[in-house]
């Protein structure tokens, strides 16, 4: 059943979401093309107003190319969880809610076509700026020795301890994303127990648990590490980017004793907090939906 659930939900999200990426893909080719003709055209061959006029161009584009990749990145978000509040709250909720599916497996539907669209958005952009950007036979080399770097940490021909450093900030990402997801669920299931404006009600909660929890959890790490040492790994941003620096020299210094431990916390943290929301979205679902 979790098999249909996870094909009607990947047809109803995906048309949109491959259409907004694809247009983003096309934009990004005609400006790859556009780049390959002015560095392969020398500079005798342009008058000066062409050049001004090229130039004007390039800005132009960057600045719409820039707009559009947030513009697509806030857009996926915003229609996942749109699909979900109204797929499970909405007129077809009534639908939804009366399929022969128990409320776990409606949930992990929910979840994993989130997750595995979120994935999907961050690779495209990753993908668009790497296409417009750099050459393939210029970058090539270089980025299949940062994968065979990475995959020497990985596998701990680096040393243990960057080794483990690398394993519990990678760890420490996905739980913080699934974290973040099953929150993003509970919220909605929340804003649900409100009479009116339900969207107010899953916005204010969103918020107000994350914040709630963000004090709660910096407290911990001050009680538990003090002041002279404070590393928040739960920001994915930031472990995305530790993984980078590490895999880009083999020599490098990694977190001390201090600061795993706060690594594992976070992710113990993560995971504790995940499975609460995920409960409670399976409680509120099974035993106070309300749908008018």
């Amino acid at each position: 059943m979790l098999k249909k659930l996870l094909k009607y939900e990947w047809k109803s999200v995906s048309v949109m979401l491959l259409l907004i990426h694809g247009i983003l893909l096309v934009y990004t080719l005609i400006g790859r093309i556009g780049l390959g003709i002015a560095v392969n055209t020398t500079g005798e061959s342009w008058g000066n107003s062409v050049a001004n006029l090229y130039g004007i161009s390039a800005g132009f584009y960057i600045l719409v190319y820039v707009l559009f990749m947030l513009a697509t990145a806030i857009a996926t978000f915003f229609y996942l969880a749109v699909r979900i509040q109204r797929s499970l709250f909405s007129d077809e909720g009534y639908l939804t809610h009366t399929l022969p599916v128990t409320p776990t497996l409606t949930i992990w539907s929910k979840f994993l076509i989130f997750w595995i669209w979120s994935v999907i958005d961050f690779a495209v952009l990753c993908f668009s700026i790497f296409v417009l950007l750099f050459s393939f036979q210029d970058t090539l080399p270089e980025f299949l020795n940062f994968v065979t770097e990475f995959l020497n940490v990985l596998a701990g021909y680096q040393g243990s301890e960057i080794h483990l450093t690398t394993v519990l900030m990678i760890l420490d990402f996905i739980v913080q994303s699934i974290y973040y997801t099953f929150l993003l669920i509970f919220s909605m299931c929340l804003g649900n127990l409100f009479s009116t404006h339900k969207v107010l009600g899953t916005i204010l909660s969103f918020f107000g648990i994350n914040i709630v929890l963000s004090v709660l959890q910096t407290l911990l790490y001050l009680g538990m590490f003090g002041t002279g040492l404070f590393v928040s790994s739960s920001s994915a941003a930031s472990s995305a980017s530790g993984v980078s620096m590490m895999v880009g020299t083999t020599s490098g210094s990694s977190l001390d004793t201090a600061g795993l431990a706060s690594m594992i916390v976070s992710i113990v943290w993560g995971l504790l907090f995940s499975v609460f929301y995920f409960l409670g979205s399976r409680y509120i679902l099974s035993r106070k939906l309300n749908l008018e």
